[in-house]
């Protein structure tokens, strides 16, 4: 609940995976959010690492359609599987473990007509340390910074992207800001860039 700081969206998350969670199956659920809705996913990764909710054994699928505030699937761990139709606002996946995010654009926006438009926001996936994300539009700057096990795909970034990486693999399909992997002790990152 609000009271204990956790929002109304992030409570009905671990309400509803909690009921799911004697089903052996994939599991499915969908929402709406809106940019208030802030750290989507956070509460129900960490009732899931410490095992205050048991997900399906196979996982469970959270499907998102909207304008998602900062941090959406922040801490993301193993057995979730977030993707959002729609656009993410900073630290999209920051301290991911596990699981994976996925984030696409809204259907009434044409992608190749809109390549200029960033999709999600700056300090993409900073610090991760596993899963995977996979972004069909452009990223802000900082996308990767102090990523040292996560695989991260996406169609450009800004400036500084993978700065100080460790570890895990950066990928960009697109053009990328100046001063890339500064810093960079391991891992790999790939870059494409696409004429204009």
């Amino acid at each position: 609940s609000e009271r204990d700081g956790t929002s109304a969206l992030n409570a009905r998350l671990c309400r509803d995976v909690a009921a799911l969670a004697p089903s052996g199956g994939d599991a499915a659920l969908a929402y709406t959010l809106g940019s208030c809705d802030r750290s989507v996913g956070a509460t129900l990764a960490g009732k899931l690492a410490l095992g205050e909710i048991k997900a399906p054994a196979a996982g469970v699928s959270l499907s998102f359609t909207g304008y998602a505030g900062q941090a959406f699937g922040f801490a993301c761990t193993r057995g979730m599987r977030l993707s959002l139709s729609g656009f993410a606002n900073d630290a999209l996946g920051e301290a991911m473990s596990g699981g994976s995010i996925a984030v696409f654009p809204p259907a009434e926006v044409r992608v190749g007509a809109d390549a200029d438009l960033s999709l999600v926001g700056n300090a993409v996936a900073y610090g991760a340390i596993g899963g995977a994300l996979f972004v069909r539009g452009r990223a802000g700057q900082r996308v990767g910074v102090r990523n040292s096990g996560a695989t991260i795909v996406v169609e450009g970034a800004g400036k500084y992207a993978f700065e100080y990486m460790t570890g895990g693999v950066g990928v960009v399909l697109g053009e990328i800001g100046a001063v890339i992997a500064s810093g960079m002790t391991g891992g790999v990152v790939y870059g494409l860039e696409v004429p204009r």
